[in-house]
């Protein structure tokens, strides 16, 4: 009884208004989401650890769910240690968000009375502290109730009026942030589909491109999922296909069909295809991975790509994959200046060059796929 007294009054004493004023600005002094580059989800993670960081409360998380924004399903979580993933512990923070939206306002709920120890504490010594508390303030986005903040506390007492003040400015806050990321999302969306049909645009001026792109964007993503890569790699691969080669839109038709061999100065012009299409994208700029992939897409195990001359480990398996997906299907293609390759000779490019120019294990995928759409 004394030591939970000494926790309540701990408690009580770091939640003076001064100290959450001064918690507030530095919660508050986290950048805003337009101006980070990591996926939206990790930062709302950065968020929670700075409430951690300033505040009492041991673990913290968001729960929102966006009927009109369907990708906008976020649940995470962050804390010091991993109380808040114990089961019981998550069912009753689930239960404490319903009820904080359904009333609208604030909920405590609090680990029984004289559970010792409390059953919200997780088994094992990497969980040190006991949750003896949870608040949960209901989290608006776009004007209406959409989720959930929800804090964690040592102490089992109601939190005092000021400090409830606090979190529910600091759910405000962190709303505002979700709000900011779903008009966003939905800006990038609209950016996107509109540079894919200026890509598709790009393509359908050429007869020699026309649907290279979607037939890239698609044996990409074919390979990753037979090479059991993340499913959201997968996705990406699919999404940077249809876009990687967005640069040439700066380019002479005439020089990319060109049937004599290229000057130097035309070579040059197609080799900056790759950082056009990565200016081009750029109002995506927290879409950091697919500007890399978008950049990056030219490049070769031994060094001698371009635009950065990357080599070795440099290359992600993202980067491979595209690569060797890109192609493939440029050998498999008739061209203005080369008659189409037939299958055995593209894949005989492809293992004469595996090492050099194009990543191994991105080769072994692709004519692994080949291997299973042939059915043998």
């Amino acid at each position: 009884m004394a030591a939970r007294d000494a926790a309540r009054d701990a408690a009580s004493a770091s939640a003076q208004p001064e100290s959450l004023i001064i918690a507030l600005h530095r919660i508050t002094a986290w950048p805003a989401i337009d101006q980070q580059e990591e996926p939206f989800e990790d930062v709302l993670i950065g968020l929670l650890q700075a409430v951690t960081d300033h505040t009492d409360a041991l673990a913290c998380a968001i729960d929102v769910d966006a009927p009109d924004c369907p990708k906008l399903s976020v649940k995470v979580s962050c804390g010091q240690h991993r109380a808040h993933e114990n089961e019981l512990v998550r069912d009753a923070q689930s239960a404490a968000a319903r009820l904080a939206m359904a009333r609208g306002q604030a909920v405590v709920l609090a680990s029984p009375a004289g559970a010792t120890p409390s059953p919200w504490t997780p088994a094992g010594a990497d969980a040190p502290a006991l949750i003896g508390s949870m608040l949960s303030v209901p989290l608006k986005v776009g004007g209406r109730i959409a989720g959930a903040f929800t804090a964690y506390f040592s102490a089992d007492t109601p939190r005092h009026a000021a400090e409830l003040s606090f979190y529910e400015v600091v759910a405000a806050y962190l709303g505002m942030h979700v709000e900011h990321g779903r008009i966003l999302r939905h800006a990038a969306g609209g950016y996107r589909r509109t540079v894919v049909l200026l890509a598709d645009a790009l393509e359908a001026r050429d007869p020699y491109t026309r649907g290279h792109s979607q037939r890239v964007a698609s044996t990409a993503r074919d390979v990753a999922k037979l090479m059991k890569l993340p499913e959201g790699d997968q996705e990406t691969l699919h999404e940077v296909g249809q876009l990687h080669d967005l640069g040439k839109v700066r380019i002479d038709p005439e020089i990319l069909n060109k049937k004599e061999p290229l000057t130097a100065q035309e070579r040059a012009l197609i080799h900056k295809h790759p950082l056009e299409g990565e200016r081009i994208l750029a109002p995506l700029k927290w879409l950091k991975s697919e500007l890399r992939l978008i950049r990056s897409h030219h490049e070769r195990p031994d060094g001698t790509g371009y635009p950065d001359g990357l080599s070795g480990d440099q290359l992600s398996m993202l980067v491979r994959v595209l690569s060797v997906a890109d192609a493939y299907d440029a050998m498999t293609s008739q061209r203005a200046y080369r008659p189409a390759h037939s299958q055995q000779r593209a894949i005989a490019e492809l293992r004469a060059h595996s090492g050099t120019q194009f990543g191994p294990e991105a080769v072994d995928g692709l004519l692994a796929l080949l291997k299973h759409q042939r059915g043998s």
